[in-house]
């Protein structure tokens, strides 16, 4: 039996099994409520958190980005990743567990006003569409690496269906269970492939000393091995870039009003948000190294590949068995982000988008859910075949990033603050999200300041500024809502 067969058996086989199991977990899914809040335990609910950060952009991505630029990434990639959980459970995890589920665009059309919320509504699908969009590019690139000769597009479209089908059908409820097992899967398989790597190689010294030799064939021009090998190589604009991307954002996405409001008790949903935090960072510190090794014992042949794929070139020949969970454990974790980023796509789109046009059923809505995961998937997988993604992790910095971070701001200050008025949330979220995007995508981060932190000062200087002003120049609000009251979040969500 030749190594590829056997990749293609155990990657094959766990895809089958995880997505049966999502499968069978549509039977609890009997109203469309079920679909985007259910009841799990704290556990279940941490991986759900982890699976979600964990997608192929926090593992294969920055894999390949630590081998083009160095520790930068292998050091403070996964401390952003635990501090972001940590940062969003102490600021909004009591908050969204007493929405009871509603979705953060109505969350925040509540606290202040309907164009407030179209705002928050139009960034967060947005964002759910350019995060999709690169799921489904790094899904493909993974399988790939397992069969070279694929076309591209047929690797999409394999992509895309093995995504709809774990989550379109089972909601959160199959994407928890799932999520548990590509988290597990995550931690086991990339540990093994770390001792096998670092037994063929020589050990991490050996690694780091080959490093000098394969740089300069796939880094940049400006890359050197001094500034790869230090933490702050790449600056602290990009550390900074770093941090803003992981603890900023968190906290303006649906999936995490969800999460917490799926939990059975405030204090479950508190540590899973601390639980979650240190199963998120565990994985990419891993895949990072292994990728180090990866490049060491591949050495020239790098270049003839590419750079997001090499770690599953190299592992395939050293053990087919390890290279084939490895590969199925990278799978499991484009799917689990994918699944929960889904399900907020089609809990907005149906709730604060349809459901404010339409008078929909709850039979209307339950098969409404499915149909827009699908659609949207089939739209990205689209775009993916066509065009294609050159750098990961650049990519998801300035394009889905900066439309979470003045969410989350907007809603800090909303949930915290009694002063905060309509006019600065409004202006924060529809001056932020198309400023920071065209700062990048149009005018090619002028200054040379990258479009995420673009993304973050505008909405802080606009509601800072407004919390002067409400301080020291007093005007009628008629739309302050004290949300952190309980008996005024129980009203919203019987509204």
């Amino acid at each position: 039996m030749t190594s590829q067969i056997i990749i293609f058996l155990i990657v094959g086989l766990y895809l089958f099994l995880t997505t049966l199991l999502g499968f069978i977990q549509t039977r609890k899914v009997n109203t469309a409520k079920d679909f985007v809040v259910s009841k799990i335990s704290p556990f279940l609910a941490a991986t759900y958190l982890a699976g979600f950060t964990l997608g192929g952009v926090s593992t294969y991505g920055v894999a390949g980005d630590t081998i083009k630029f160095g520790f930068t990434y292998l050091i403070w990639f996964p401390i952003s990743m635990g501090l972001g959980w940590w940062i969003t459970g102490i600021l909004f995890a009591g908050p969204y567990y007493r929405m009871k589920g509603i979705t953060l665009p109505s969350l925040i059309g509540k606290r202040f006003s309907e164009r407030t919320r179209l705002a928050s509504l139009a960034s967060l699908l947005v964002y759910s569409v350019f995060v999709i969009v690169v799921e489904l590019y790094t899904l493909a690139t993974i399988l790939k690496s397992i069969a070279p000769a694929m076309p591209m597009y047929i690797a999409v479209w394999i992509s895309l269906i093995t995504c709809v089908g774990t989550v379109a059908f089972s909601g959160i409820l199959g994407a928890s269970v799932t999520n548990m097992i590509h988290s597990v899967t995550m931690v086991i398989a990339f540990g093994l492939v770390y001792i096998a790597m670092s037994k063929v190689v020589g050990g991490w010294d050996t690694a780091i000393q080959i490093m000098p030799t394969v740089l300069p064939k796939i880094a940049s021009d400006n890359t050197d091995f001094r500034m790869w090998l230090s933490p702050i190589g790449m600056g602290w604009g990009v550390v900074g870039q770093i941090f803003l991307a992981k603890t900023t954002r968190l906290g303006g996405i649906s999936t995490v009003s969800n999460l917490a409001a799926s939990c059975r008790s405030e204090k479950d949903a508190r540590k899973a948000f601390w639980l979650g935090g240190i199963l998120s960072a565990i994985p990419p510190f891993i895949a990072c190294s292994v990728s180090i090794l990866t490049a060491a014992y591949l050495g020239p042949r790098i270049t003839e590949m590419p750079i997001y794929s090499a770690i599953g070139y190299a592992v395939s020949e050293v053990n087919p068995v390890i290279a084939g969970i490895f590969l199925s454990a990278i799978l499991a974790a484009v799917i689990s982000t994918f699944s929960p980023l889904a399900i907020s796509f089609a809990h907005i789109f149906v709730e604060d988008m349809l459901g404010k046009i339409f008078s929909l059923s709850e039979r209307q809505q339950k098969s409404i859910y499915p149909l827009s995961i699908i659609s949207i998937s089939a739209i990205c997988a689209w775009y993916v075949s066509t065009f294609g993604i050159e750098n990961i992790m650049p990519f998801v910095f300035s394009t889905a990033f900066p439309c979470t971070i003045p969410n989350t701001i907007v809603l800090i200050f909303g949930l915290h603050s009694k002063r905060s008025s309509d006019l600065a949330a409004f202006f924060s979220i529809a001056m932020g999200v198309p400023v920071s995007l065209a700062w990048a995508l149009i005018f090619n981060n002028p200054f040379g300041i990258p479009n995420i932190y673009v993304a973050f000062l505008i909405p802080v200087l606009v509601m800072g500024a407004d919390q002067l002003l409400q301080r020291f120049v007093p005007g009628k609000n008629a739309r302050l809502v004290a949300v952190e009251n309980q008996a005024q979040e129980t009203e919203i969500f019987q509204e």
